[in-house]
C-alpha cells in the first residue's frame, strides 16, 4: 500500500532550473521514527516493559526505547529504538524523543525530536547542509522523481548529502531503504512537494492502520484500528489517523473507485490535503457516485479511538500551555504543537481549531 499521499498521481517532472554541483554524487540517506511493536524487539528478546519516570511513569517496550535492562543505551548494532532513531511512535499514538544519556542511562521526553518539529510529511521533506542547499529550498530528487522541501538541517549532513524523512519504520524497513545516490535539481519555491509514486522498496507500510494479515506481514503500528473491522454495507465514518492517506483509507474500506471516488464523495478538492482527526464518510458498498445521498451514519468507534484526537476552538486568553493543562494532555503543550504542526507555539488566534491528542480519554 502506498503511503505518500500522492497515490495515483503521476505528475510530470517539474521544470528543473539547474542541477546542484556534484552530478549524481549526492548521497541520499533516510531518517525514520522507531515504532513500538517492531518485530525486531521480539527477535532480539527486548520486549520487557520499562517504566519511564519522565514520561508520566508509563511503560514502554524496552527495545522500543533502545535500552538494556538497566536503562543504559544499547549498542547501535542491537538498537532499532528511539535512542538510535531519535524519535519513536508508541502504540498509543504518542511521539517520544531520546534527549540524552546521563550516568549511562537514557532520558526521554514526549514530542517529536529534531530542531524543526514541523517535519512530518514522509518523502516530502529533507534535512540538508545549508551551505550546499539553502534551508527552505524546494529541490527535485531524481532518484525518487519527487519534489522535496529542505525543512531541516542536521549535524551529520555535510556537503553533497540529503536526509529524506520517511516516517515511522520498522528495523527491517529501515535497513531495506539503505543509502542511495541521486542528482538534485533546483526548482521554484512555489512548486508543490510530492510527485510520482515512490519506489516499492521505499513505501512505508507503517503509514496506515494494520489489518489482519499473515504473521510475517504484520504492520508496525496502529494495530487496534482495523484488526476486527467489519465494513458496514450502509457505510460508516472513518476518523483519519496519523500518517493515513485517502488511498490507504479507500483500500482499507474497499471503496469502489479508490481514493478519487472517496475524495469526490466527500467533496475534497485536493486528495492530498487531509488531516488527523478529519471525518471521512465511507460510502455504502457499491455506491461511489459523488452525487449519491450520504447516509446518516455514526463514526466507526474503533477508528475514533485509533485517531486519538478531538477538536478545540481557542478562546480569548488561552495559550497552548493552558489548553494542555485543561485537558491533561500527555506530553503537555508540545504534544499539541506536534499534533497540529505549529511552527510558532506562541501565535494563536481566537476561534482557531486545534487537534488535541488523546481524545478517547475525554469522550
Amino acid at each position: 500500500m502506498a503511503a505518500n499521499g500522492n497515490e495515483g498521481q503521476h505528475a510530470q517532472k517539474p521544470a528543473v532550473k539547474s542541477w546542484y554541483s556534484g552530478g549524481k554524487n549526492f548521497k541520499v540517506t533516510h531518517y525514520t521514527y522507531a515504532v513500538e511493536n517492531d518485530p525486531f524487539y521480539t527477535s532480539a528478546k527486548q520486549t520487557e516493559l520499562v517504566e519511564v519516570p519522565e514520561l508520566d511513569n508509563r511503560k514502554f517496550t524496552r527495545g522500543f526505547l533502545g535500552i538494556d535492562k538497566n536503562g543504559k543505551v544499547l549498542p547501535r548494532s542491537k538498537n532499532a529504538g528511539v535512542t538510535m532513531q531519535g524519535t519513536g511512535l508508541t502504540n498509543q499514538g504518542d511521539y517520544i524523543t531520546y534527549t540524552n544519556s546521563k550516568g549511562g542511562k537514557a532520558n526521554f521526553r514526549f514530542g517529536v525530536g529534531g530542531r524543526f518539529s514541523g517535519v512530518s510529511r514522509p518523502f516530502e521533506q529533507i534535512a540538508v547542509d545549508p551551505k550546499v542547499i539553502p534551508k527552505g529550498s524546494k529541490v527535485y530528487v531524481e532518484k525518487y522523481g519527487r519534489v522535496m522541501s529542505a525543512d531541516d538541517i542536521g549535524s551529520a549532513i555535510k556537503g553533497n548529502h540529503i536526509d529524506v524523512f520517511v516516517g515511522p519504520k520498522t528495523h527491517k524497513e529501515a535497513v531495506i531503504l539503505g543509502d542511495k545516490w541521486s542528482r538534485i535539481g533546483k526548482v521554484g519555491k512555489n512548486v508543490a512537494t510530492g510527485g510520482a509514486d515512490i519506489p516499492t522498496q521505499a513505501k512505508t507500510p507503517a503509514s496506515s492502520p494494520a489489518r489482519k494479515a499473515p504473521a510475517k506481514k504484520a504492520q508496525p503500528q496502529n494495530t487496534a484500528a482495523h484488526d476486527s473491522v467489519n465494513i458496514p454495507k450502509n457505510g460508516c465514518v472513518h476518523i483519519v489517523g496519523p500518517n493515513e492517506s485517502l488511498a490507504s483509507i479507500a483500500a482499507d474500506h474497499k471503496v469502489q473507485g479508490g481514493y478519487r471516488a472517496l475524495a469526490a464523495y466527500n467533496g475534497i478538492a485536493n486528495p492530498r490535503l487531509i488531516h488527523v482527526g478529519q471525518e471521512i464518510v465511507i460510502p455504502p458498498v457499491g455506491n461511489v457516485a459523488a452525487s449519491a445521498p450520504r447516509p446518516e451514519i455514526a463514526p466507526n468507534p474503533q477508528a475514533v479511538a485509533q485517531a486519538g484526537f478531538f477538536e478545540h476552538a481557542v478562546a480569548k486568553g488561552e495559550t497552548l500551555a493552558s489548553i494542555a493543562k485543561k485537558y491533561h494532555v500527555v506530553g503537555g503543550y508540545r504534544a499539541i504543537v506536534n499534533a497540529n504542526n505549529l511552527r510558532n507555539p506562541n501565535s494563536l488566534t481566537i476561534g482557531q481549531k486545534l487537534r488535541i491528542p488523546s481524545a478517547k480519554a475525554h469522550r
